[in-house]
């Protein structure tokens, strides 16, 4: 009976702090608050029990008596959370946060248990035991004074951080052992702190980073390594990742994967290989392959940090438009941060270069059975794997059968570490109308169903203002989240009445009836927010209504934003200036974010609308991928992941088998699909014709193409032998029989196909173009000797000429959209590269602001890419020469008109209102039309009171100040 009681109060007390974190007024009573003594004491007296009990069991028996400390933590930290500890009295909130930690901590919750005491400091404890064991939970954490203040308490602990000599250790957990023995206590404070101390000494003597990394690889210097971890107040390997380091992480020869789960320690983990790689040969070279630009910005960053402390040379190559700031040179780079469809584009151009790389680690691997990148991703593994000495570390959270993909990298079965190890917990919820107001069914830990529910989550009079349906819940719930923590409310459409555009809409007319309800009042920086308003009035314009959204401190992210405007919306997001955002997959994915609360508005999957069938709902390896997102390690201690109620539950159910990574289908890469559409057809007999529509439909063909091309000696396509090119194939690999064959005819096909170009000597130029086949058979028809000229007389003053020419042209051949105005196309290009603003396009051109960031985008991407391959085929088939049509496409790319502004883009001045601003301070001050790049940099004052005079955003003088320090 007792037990029972016991775990309802458990039940409630995890109630009671969520509603309180979320800022519920309930009417709800919790027993355990009005015996709210003997709860706690009952609590104590169990911890102190059950971490004798821990240290002595193993097994299934040791994972029980974990959970039991888990429930006696959740049970405690009401007594001393902010906004639950003014309920109680006569507990030392100080004091319980550390118990708490201390729980935390020795059961491998170690980000949690320093997360719990970053609102506390060394002094805050009383006695010796309790101000060691804040040093240690917290990760060394004291200020430069304190580390003075308390030398003696401290110092001998630091010795063993400092050189890994266990005397050191051991003297400290004798003191302890033999103080507990002799039961030589000062108060009852030192009584429990001492014991709790020794308990968390043990973990540490375990298991800490100096102990493990000397043990999995004792040939390295670690003392360097050990000492940045420190500064990080990182002294422990989580339990993934000590898992991945059991397995050989540290010594594999050819391939090593890791399943962890989101915010599982990946990141710390993939520092460390390197670090070891470059410390065993400095002059390796390491690629990190990262499949969305997002997270390769990301990993920009947070290398770019890692790199000075090590001196690493780090270089990174995305794509999109935006040139970086202080990074090396390829050539010299000692880790090169690219996503696989740059690196492919680079490969032509630095071969020898880029066959230095030791080291490939491929990040979000499951991106290798994306409609859109896993092909090219493919294509570049399977040309690296077969180049000698090549190690590869393969990551994902959430494919099934990872040995497959580790094995077809090289490695073996014993070389993979699967865990689902998260350092926070993450919980399920589901939003539900009842009696007008919206409750929040809170699920228990193991999925099963209701451990209870938060009644009136939003109240009755909350919800008057919205009117009834979905999108309602979703924004009300968001909103009513923000005081726990940032929210993120994910939508898989951009437009339409379920996407991102609709939601914040509604979000903006919600907060206009009920200002106290808008997410500004939630952010960290005013003045960031500010700054990012300013920025995002001045590209599209006052009244534009991200503008407003971004001032009440929220926002939508989506593929149709520029990327300069993506970017300024992440760093918001990540600083936690904007405390709401309302994204797809172009953030929700990959990304770290400090996403407290999720709401999962719309899971179907944007491709198969208008299926004739009906939508279907995303994979559930892209949901589980989505919900990972939540829950940040060192950020929250608990995530939230609440889908609305739907009128089948089918998106609830979606959402439990993500979070219990039930129902994920097998990965097989991008070319099965392939297979499965042939063998849908019974395609077992079909033609080289077939074949060649088929692939030129799914859009495989080009990615087919550079698998057989890249593989020729010397352009020569003769050297190549598709067989063998389609056994290296991941699909192959894990394909019956009968997918064999079909596959192995695909790859004849092609071949067969490109053999043709070859013996009209045809294959070189097709080769360096780019081109499908059916495009380049397009572009041979439509260029005739006649356009040569245009080619070859263009220059700077013949821009505009050249473009009425190059857009139509591109329409024909299939590589610009026949649907797109050509006029209308031809008009926000030249607006563009001249550097009007998107609201300055709108306004000249007519039309909105919308459709011109979509024209932009296109002009960025597609329309450069087309006109560089169409430059191309000129160039090599009509062996023109003209310097003027190199850098071109790169115009189109970066948004500039002149050669100098393109000057001042390529020294990585990385914006393009920036460097059209200095063209413009060079000849309105300077009276030029040309200054040399370097001299600017002499006067900053005057270059910088020049862009404050004429009104530009912040952001862009401070990228302009950053170019001029560099």
């Amino acid at each position: 009976m007792m037990e029972k009681i016991l775990k309802q109060a458990f039940i409630d007390a995890e109630a009671y702090e969520m509603v309180k974190a979320y800022h519920v007024d309930t009417a709800l009573s919790f027993e355990f608050k009005d015996r709210q003594d003997d709860f706690y004491i009952t609590l104590i007296t169990r911890m102190m029990n059950c971490l004798e009990q821990f240290e002595t069991e193993d097994g299934e028996e040791k994972e029980i008596i974990k959970q039991s400390l888990a429930d006696i933590a959740k049970g405690l930290i009401v007594y001393s959370e902010i906004y639950t500890s003014k309920d109680f009295e006569g507990v030392n909130v100080v004091n319980n946060h550390l118990f708490v930690a201390a729980i935390y901590y020795v059961c491998g919750y170690e980000a949690i248990a320093s997360l719990l005491l970053k609102s506390y400091w060394i002094h805050n404890y009383s006695s010796v035991a309790g101000q060691l064991m804040f040093y240690i939970i917290s990760g060394c954490r004291v200020t430069r004074q304190e580390h003075k203040d308390f030398a003696d308490i401290i110092d001998p602990f630091d010795e063993y951080m400092a050189t890994g000599d266990e005397k050191y250790l051991e003297r400290i957990i004798g003191f302890f052992e033999n103080k507990v023995k002799d039961y030589d206590y000062r108060s009852p404070r030192d009584f429990m702190d001492s014991r709790l101390l020794l308990h968390v000494l043990h973990k540490f003597q375990a298991s800490n980073i100096w102990r493990d990394l000397k043990h999995y690889d004792p040939n390295t210097n670690w003392m360097e390594y050990v000492a940045y971890s420190k500064e990080e107040h990182i002294l422990s390997f989580l339990p993934s990742q000590r898992d991945a380091l059991d397995r050989g992480l540290l010594s594999f020869e050819q391939s090593f994967s890791l399943g962890l789960a989101t915010s599982g320690g990946k990141s710390y983990i993939t520092e460390l290989l390197i670090y070891q790689e470059l410390k065993r040969n400095p002059m390796a070279k390491i690629l990190y392959l990262a499949p969305l630009r997002s997270l390769s910005r990301e990993l920009k960053m947070r290398f770019r940090e890692v790199g000075r402390k090590f001196n690493i040379k780090c270089s990174s190559k995305y794509g999109g438009n935006v040139i970086d700031v202080g990074d090396s040179s390829i050539e010299e780079a000692q880790l090169l941060i690219s996503t696989p469809e740059t690196f492919i584009t680079l490969e032509g151009v630095l071969d020898e270069e880029l066959r230095e790389f030791s080291l490939i680690i491929c990040d979000e691997g499951q991106l290798l059975e994306d409609a859109t990148r896993g092909i090219r991703y493919e294509l570049l593994l399977t040309r690296l794997k077969k180049q000698e000495h090549k190690r590869f570390m393969f990551l994902s959270a959430i494919i099934p059968n990872i040995e497959d993909i580790n094995e077809w990298l090289g490695g073996g079965n014993t070389q993979v570490s699967k865990s689902d190890y998260r350092p926070c917990d993450l919980r399920y919820g589901i939003a539900k109308t009842y009696k007008g107001a919206i409750d929040v069914d809170i699920w228990d830990r193991s999925l099963q169903g209701s451990a209870f529910t938060i009644s009136s989550f939003v109240d009755k009079e909350l919800c008057k203002v919205a009117k009834k349906g979905k999108t309602s819940v979703t924004c009300l719930t968001a909103l009513k989240s923000l005081p726990a923590g940032p929210v993120m409310i994910y939508s898989s459409t951009k437009k339409g009445p379920v996407g991102c555009v609709t939601i914040c809409a509604k979000i903006a007319a919600i907060i206009e009836e009920i200002p106290e309800l808008s997410p500004r009042y939630f952010s960290n920086s005013e003045a960031v927010l500010e700054d990012l308003k300013e920025y995002i009035q001045y590209m599209l314009g006052d009244t534009y209504p991200l503008v407003n959204y971004v001032a009440n401190g929220f926002a939508y992210h989506h593929g149709d934003l520029p990327q300069d405007i993506r970017e300024v919306i992440e760093n918001g997001y990540a600083k936690s200036a904007i405390s709401l955002i309302v994204c797809t997959s172009t953030l929700a994915e990959g990304v770290n974010m400090p996403i407290k609360t999720l709401v999962a508005h719309n899971l179907l999957d944007p491709a198969s609308y208008g299926n004739e069938h009906g939508p279907r709902y995303l994979p559930i390896a892209s949901i589980k991928n989505i919900v990972g997102r939540v829950g940040r390690a060192g950020k929250q201690r608990y995530g939230v992941v609440i889908v609305p109620e739907s009128d089948n539950g089918a998106a609830e159910n979606k959402v439990l088998l993500a979070m219990k990574s039930e129902g994920i289908s097998l990965f097989h890469g991008t070319l099965y699909e392939l297979v499965t559409i042939m063998r849908r057809h019974n395609w077992q007999e079909a033609s080289n014709e077939q074949i060649n529509v088929l692939l030129e439909d799914s859009g495989l063909a080009d990615g087919i193409d550079l698998m057989i091309s890249r593989n020729a000696e010397n352009d020569d396509i003769q050297t190549v032998n598709p067989d063998e090119i389609c056994q290296a194939s991941l699909a192959y690999k894990l394909g019956t029989e009968t997918d064999r064959q079909m596959l192995v005819k695909v790859f004849e096909a092609r071949y067969a196909s490109m053999n043709e170009l070859a013996e009209r000597g045809d294959y070189p130029v097709f080769l360096e173009t780019g081109l499908t086949l059916v495009q380049y058979k397009d572009i041979s028809e439509t260029i005739k000797e006649e356009d040569i000229e245009r080619f070859a007389e263009f220059n700077e003053s013949k821009q505009e000429e050249f473009l009425s020419y190059i857009i139509p042209l591109l329409q024909t051949v299939g590589l610009l959209d026949e649907g797109i105005n050509k006029d209308l196309f031809f008009n926000v290009t030249v607006l563009f590269l001249k550097g009007k603003t998107y609201s300055e396009i709108a306004n000249i051109v007519g039309i909105s602001s919308d459709i011109v960031m979509q024209l932009t985008n296109t002009v960025q991407n597609v329309f450069s890419d087309g006109v560089r391959s169409a430059i191309t085929f000129v160039k090599r088939k009509f062996e023109v020469e003209n310097a003027n049509l190199d850098d071109f496409p790169d115009y189109l790319k970066f948004g500039v008109w002149t050669s100098y502004e393109y000057e001042l883009v390529t020294s990585r001045l990385s914006d393009r209102i920036a460097a059209h601003g200095m063209a413009k301070y060079v000849n309105e001050v300077l009276g030029s039309a040309y200054a040399d790049v370097m001299f600017l940099k002499i006067y900053p004052d005057r270059i910088l009171g020049f862009f404050k005079e004429k009104g530009y955003p912040l952001l862009t003088i401070e990228r302009v100040e950053s170019w001029l320090k560099s």
